[in-house]
């Protein structure tokens, strides 16, 4: 009963339209063009559509979060100048500050089955007081190990991330494929009922 509903709305959707349609242009659709149609022209489709492209792209982050990771942050130059006071037993005198640095590391980290990441760091830092006259510059470099405790006693965010959004691709798969089963299915029977009553 309530596919026959679905399928006499369609029917009636058809007759709504066919007017708008005569008045523009005329289409001569067989079976397999009213569903591509549909399909093109469907909101449901439509919105599932974008559910599915959108768990596509959440799995993708999520797959990617076990890659190699390479970041770098600069700061080229970080320029100051201000005015600074010193007091001693002679008094109260001031003299001008003027500063400039500059900054880079780099930091490589690989993320591990156990929810935490190797990082090798290497940095170079450049400092100068002209004021001072004082010029350093300084090199450095780390390799390290971050592991998170509650990793070991179940709780894995890194693999509990890439298994809901695989989850979620997978739902919004398959309800786009029930969607587009359904669809056809309307469409399939509508059409009959029309051809039933265009040759009774």
């Amino acid at each position: 009963m309530y596919q026959l509903k679905k399928s006499i709305s369609v029917v009636l959707l058809f007759i709504s339209i066919a007017p708008l349609i005569s008045s523009q242009q005329i289409y001569n659709l067989d079976l397999e063009s009213s569903i591509e149609l549909a399909k093109e022209r469907s909101k449901t489709m439509l919105i599932l559509k974008q559910s599915q492209k959108k768990a596509s792209f959440d799995l993708k982050a999520a797959t990617s979060s076990f890659k190699t990771h390479v970041d770098m942050d600069l700061i080229i130059p970080q320029y100051s100048e201000t005015v600074n006071q010193f007091q001693d037993s002679a008094g109260i005198s001031f003299y001008p500050v003027r500063q400039n640095q500059l900054s880079s590391i780099l930091t490589i980290n690989q993320p591990l089955p156990t929810d935490g990441f190797l990082y090798i760091r290497s940095g170079m830092e450049s400092f100068a007081d002209y004021y001072a006259h004082d010029r350093n510059a300084q090199i450095s470099s780390s390799i390290g190990l971050q592991q998170p405790i509650a990793a070991f006693f179940g709780y894995n965010q890194l693999r509990l991330g890439f298994k809901q959004a695989k989850l979620a691709y997978d739902l919004s798969s398959k309800q786009l494929k029930r969607e587009e089963l359904d669809l056809i299915y309307d469409i399939s029977q509508a059409f009959l009922v029309c051809f039933l009553f265009m040759n009774r």
